[in-house]
């Protein structure tokens, strides 16, 4: 940096103290990291000019230090933009120059002048003391702590979290910082007592961020995301706080958007961001609490442990969370965060390993996700080899055979009685060895409620899971379609408005409750929520064939044909199935010999995958009752999906006075 750079430079309302790093916006400080703070000195030392990316790392990286620097430099980037308020889209500030480096375009003012010199902010109430800060804390004197021992808890000022690896390398390194940290821990009380528990008070709804991986390898992003996983999964059981679930934090996984932004397009009150480090048997996690609004790091902790300890200390830092916020956390659910852990760290590996398939999976509505669930199951058959005992596999397995139940297979079906065998044996099998999981509880309520048709167990498994864990997204959803197929509409439509509390802008939850309105014949309120999905996610399929098939019920008939011509248009679209949809749209419009003709290409093409459940709509529209009948007696043998639903979906209405309709609602033993 040159000598001529001023000791603080204005810029907008901000000014940075070029020697520190300190960053304050009308004389409050900014909490910055110090790496983040070297950066942002650098870009404004040279206002203008291009900064490429090796020129950061030459000038802020120590060279003796492991860094992942591309991780690392797009974190602080991040940070220096969340600090700014600045967007990466349209900088005030911070320009990204593609695949060359930074530079700081905002204009940079003359700095004030006082009767000593240059003025200086004093520093705020919600810094720490300065004893509490590594830079004062004791060094020289310090002897790393015995590696077998429990390592390291460290408190203070907020870290860096995705800018250095100081993993083992030199081990040693990074446990001599964390017992200098240690030796402040008595003055952070102090500070907490003076004002900081005011500050974490009202924080009830949180967003775990998807945990990065500073492996120089891309095959360990697994191990990262499984971390994300169960913190995730503990955090969710603690009944007085709000956390939002895995799918809705997933968009974020390679995200540089400021951290209050998140925090607003989830909903939520404060979000914790990490990074994860494997090496030797041993791994170092670091884990962050930021308040959303005003921004501000709340508490910061890093801890190494050995491999096989991991899972046990996601339930550490979930409980240091909860105490952090204040969060009422009862003894059940205390003892929950120290639940089941595997005896095996192969095991915990491989489990990993099959989370992060079934999540890959979760991304595609085609054919596309069949495999990815497979390979999923592979590695959770796996686990449970090296681990007969560890229950997280065998729940992982209940739901990837449920999933694979409504996978798209295209022109093929799985076989739903022998899917359903083997998640119902694996959810027990859970549930033996962890009756607290709450995921193995929602995998046997589908199967009891989608192949089994035991609607009492089903809804007794689906309110023990939510007992279990009330932010589980996934169970409040399919809850829903529980109480939707009984005809219970305020209920289920309660249950979808829980969902969308902890899974917030979902276009499959926004469509569940479209088709809940559909089924209570509220088709306006059915086309608000089908529209609403389509505004979070343009493409969706099903959000466009739920449109249309209400477009249908108010006579729309262009507007269907539009949707389901949108729907059908992507490249893995079932053909088959868009057919037959527009075979329906064709015999409620009066085009008799058109549906006709598309019904007889669809019975021609032997494409099984295609629901006899949606033939018998079609038939049922065409008024042909008995071939209608038929299809649903296939349905009714061959246990399809759409049967659940058999009492309430009005486009079977034309079959309701025929005796052999109330026949089948007895033999499913459904509402009358």
């Amino acid at each position: 940096m040159s000598d001529q750079t001023p000791r603080i430079v204005s810029f907008g309302a901000f000014e940075l103290e070029t020697a520190s790093g300190e960053l304050r916006k009308a004389g409050k400080l900014i909490k910055l990291a110090p790496q983040p703070g070297k950066i942002l000195t650098l870009l404004v030392s040279r206002p203008g000019e291009i900064v490429t990316r090796e020129e950061i790392q030459r000038e802020i990286w120590d060279e003796g230090i492991f860094v992942d620097f591309d991780l690392g430099l797009n974190h602080c980037i991040r940070q220096i933009r969340a600090a700014l308020g600045d967007d990466a889209q349209n900088s005030r500030f911070v320009e990204t120059i593609s695949r060359r480096g930074y530079r700081f375009k905002a204009p940079l003012s003359e700095p004030r002048q006082t009767g000593q010199g240059l003025e200086t902010a004093e520093p705020q109430r919600e810094r720490l003391p300065a004893a509490a800060r590594p830079e004062n804390g004791p060094d020289s004197n310090l002897s790393a702590p015995n590696p077998a021992e429990k390592p390291d808890v460290e408190a203070g000022r907020a870290p860096s979290l995705r800018a250095r690896r100081l993993f083992p390398n030199d081990l040693s390194i990074a446990l001599v910082a964390a017992v200098a940290l240690a030796a402040a821990l008595a003055a952070v009380l102090i500070w907490r007592r003076s004002g900081h528990a005011s500050q974490t008070q009202g924080i009830r709804s949180l967003a775990v961020l998807p945990f990065e991986s500073l492996s120089r390898d891309p095959s360990q992003k697994y191990f990262a995301y499984g971390m994300t996983d169960v913190l995730i999964t503990d955090l969710a059981q603690i009944r007085s706080l709000r956390v939002v679930s895995r799918t809705s934090v997933m968009q974020y996984a390679e995200t540089r958007e400021p951290l209050s932004r998140i925090a607003r397009e989830l909903g939520v009150d404060a979000v914790v961001e990490g990074t994860v480090a494997q090496s030797g048997g041993r791994v170092r996690i670091n884990a962050q609490l930021v308040r959303a609004s005003p921004e501000e790091h709340l508490w910061a902790r890093s801890y190494a442990r050995k491999f096989e300890d991991v899972l046990a200390l996601q339930g550490e830092v979930a409980e240091a969370i909860a105490a952090e916020i204040q969060a009422k956390v009862t003894a059940p659910e205390r003892a929950q965060l120290a639940g089941q852990r595997p005896e095996n760290s192969q095991a915990q590996e491989l489990y990993f390993k099959g989370r992060y398939y079934y999540m890959t999976a979760q991304s595609h509505w085609d054919q596309a996700a069949a495999p990815l669930l497979n390979q999923s199951i592979h590695f959770y058959e796996q686990a449970i080899a090296a681990d007969p005992n560890y229950a997280l596999p065998y729940a992982g397995l209940a739901i990837d055979y449920n999933t694979l139940l409504t996978s798209d297979t295209r022109g093929t079906r799985p076989n739903p009685q022998e899917l359903s065998a083997k998640s119902r044996a694996a959810a027990l099998k859970a549930i033996e060895i962890d009756p607290a999981n709450a995921e193995a509880h929602a995998a046997l309520a589908w199967t009891l409620f989608v192949v089994d048709w035991d609607w009492a167990g089903a809804e007794s498994e689906f309110r023990r899971a939510l007992s279990l864990s009330p932010s589980f997204a996934g169970a409040h959803h399919a809850y829903a379609m529980w109480l939707s197929a009984m005809g219970q509409v305020n209920d289920a439509e309660a249950e979808v408005r829980a969902a969308e509390q902890f899974e917030p802008a979902s276009p499959r939850i926004q469509v569940t409750g479209g088709w809940v309105f559909y089924h209570a014949r509220r088709y306006d309120d059915a086309i608000r929520e089908d529209r609403a999905a389509l505004a979070l996610d343009p493409g969706s399929q099903p959000a466009h064939y739920a449109l249309g098939w209400a477009y249908v019920k108010k006579h729309m008939f262009k507007q269907a044909a539009a949707e389901f011509h949108q729907g059908g248009s992507a490249p893995q679209a079932d053909q088959e199935t868009v057919r037959a949809y527009f075979a329906y749209l064709n015999a409620v419009s009066g085009q008799r010999d058109r549906a006709l003709s598309l019904l007889e290409s669809i019975n021609q093409s032997g494409d099984v995958s295609l629901s006899p459940y949606v033939r018998a709509k079609i038939y049922a529209a065409l008024g042909d009752r008995d071939k209608a009948f038929a299809c649903l007696e296939e349905g009714y043998q061959g246990r399809y999906f759409g049967m659940v639903y058999l009492a309430v979906d009005p486009d079977l209405d034309p079959l309701r006075s025929d005796p052999r309709f109330l026949a089948l609602l007895r033999r499913l033993n459904l509402p009358e």
